[in-house]
């Protein structure tokens, strides 16, 4: 039996207490960890030739703190380096897995209703977890030679540190392995973790960052949110077959939908 394992990181964008945004998520990347592994080989090489030592999207496109030198003035050179690092993510072979609420209807709801959802955060954790797990089975099916090999490839499941949040979101993840037998067998472990010392990490960095970016403004104001936000959609296409949910979007209805509780009818 060979048993591979998969890896995934998540970072969210967006927060809940951010007037000037209107939708908080969590977008995720799904590999095997043989994959990730190849990635981080290659993003350090990359780091080092290209002296970043940490990549950071919003840093990156807004050329502040290590990117705040005269070279990412310049709309070329970020083109070069960004599509280096994607053309190391294309070869991870990622799937990608998202969610955002509307933090406006989030809010708009009964504090009895919010209460029982605890938060945006864990409103787009919950589903990015569970959608993960579930393209993992799917992924380790269409793969497996034996059955064995199919049964053990769990996921080691990695989130970026967001202070307040991702502490507690360890309480709602044993739940779901727990309570959710479809997601919990293949889910590992649980992991809050700094980007910085994780570069998968840092390529679900660039893949929230770009999904933040459409999301809040129409038309996106970056292009490199739009050639990332482009690449990770054309990821996508490539596994639709495995039956997950590629991108969820909570508004008022769809939490509702979640509570139990039918939407009131539109006259």
């Amino acid at each position: 039996m060979v048993v591979r394992g998969f890896g995934s990181y998540c970072d969210e964008f967006g927060h809940p207490k951010d007037p000037n945004k209107r939708f908080m998520g969590i977008a995720g990347l799904l590999a095997w960890s043989d994959d990730w592994l190849t990635l981080t080989k290659r993003w350090r090489e990359i780091q080092q030739t290209e002296n970043i030592p940490e990549f950071h999207m919003t840093d990156f496109v807004h050329h502040t703190e290590d990117f705040s030198d005269k070279r990412w003035e310049s709309a070329d050179e970020r083109k070069r380096v960004l599509g280096l690092f994607l053309e190391a993510i294309k070869e991870a072979n990622v799937i990608p897995v998202s969610a955002a609420v509307s933090l406006r209807d989030f809010n708009g709801l009964t504090k009895a209703q919010r209460d029982q959802l605890e938060s945006p955060y864990h409103v787009a954790f919950q589903e990015v977890t569970f959608n993960i797990a579930f393209a993992a089975a799917n992924r380790a099916l269409q793969t497996a030679e034996q059955s064995g090999d199919f049964v053990q490839n769990r996921v080691a499941m990695i989130y970026a540190k967001l202070k307040k949040f991702t502490g507690p979101a360890e309480l709602l993840w044993d739940a779901i392995k727990e309570v959710n037998s479809l997601a919990g067998h293949w889910m590992s472990s649980y992991t809050p973790a700094d980007p910085k010392d994780y570069p998968p990490l840092q390529a679900a960095d660039i893949w929230a960052y770009s999904l933040g970016h459409v999301q809040e403004h129409h038309p996106p104001k970056k292009p490199e949110a739009v050639t990332a936000f482009n690449f990770f959609l054309h990821s996508t296409f490539i596994h639709q077959g495995l039956g997950h949910k590629f991108f969820t979007f909570f508004d008022r209805d769809e939490m509702l939908s979640r509570l139990g509780e039918l939407p009131e009818r539109k006259e």
